[in-house]
């Protein structure tokens, strides 16, 4: 309930910038995990990760010596998933944006990620914004990883993303708030 409250909260105060009222469904948690190879998985990147409703799922079943990177740009986020990820290993809260991926990844000595998970609201950003991220999430996957976005509503995104991914898979689900909400699964190969 408190994750729900500091949510709605930041997007009051940000409500440009957050894309939903309320933290992603455990529904739509385990929809996007669905693919993800937890006993491969070497490094695992987390963008626009709130309050955690995803990160619980990714601390909960990777890996200790997986490398867990999870992104979140507002400080109201941050402290709750510090909290969240507070005993677990090889997982980086960084108060940073998106596009800063390529830097961080300088800094710990990483080349690419096995997996991008993505809860960016995009719908908000300018095109050119949207093609860039998707060209620079590409780049720093490796051969056969995955990125996976969502979306609500129409899904929007699919021709733009099978210019930087060769195979763009689509899902929904109706368990989560706003419905529907897709699932856009984007694998490098």
């Amino acid at each position: 309930m408190r994750s729900t409250l500091t949510f709605f909260n930041a997007y009051l105060r940000n409500w440009r910038s957050i894309g939903s009222v309320l933290p992603s469904s455990d529904y739509l948690a385990k929809l996007m995990l669905r693919s993800l190879d937890f006993q491969n998985a070497e490094t695992i990147v987390e963008l626009g990760a709130g309050t955690g409703a995803i990160t619980k799922h990714l601390v909960a079943n990777k890996k200790p010596e997986t490398h867990l990177l999870v992104f979140e740009p507002y400080a109201d986020f941050v402290l709750p998933l510090e909290k969240l990820c507070s005993d677990s290993s090889n997982v980086s809260i960084i108060q940073d944006i998106a596009q800063k991926l390529p830097d961080n990844f300088q800094q710990r000595g990483l080349k690419r990620a096995d997996y991008i998970f993505s809860s960016l609201p995009l719908t908000g950003w300018e095109k050119q914004q949207r093609e860039d991220l998707f060209s620079m999430l590409s780049k720093h996957i490796w051969k056969g990883g995955m990125f996976i976005q969502y979306q609500y509503f129409a899904p929007t995104y699919a021709t733009p993303l099978r210019s930087y991914f060769r195979e763009v898979r689509l899902n929904a689900t109706l368990m989560n708030f706003p419905p529907p909400t897709w699932v856009y699964a984007c694998r490098n190969v």
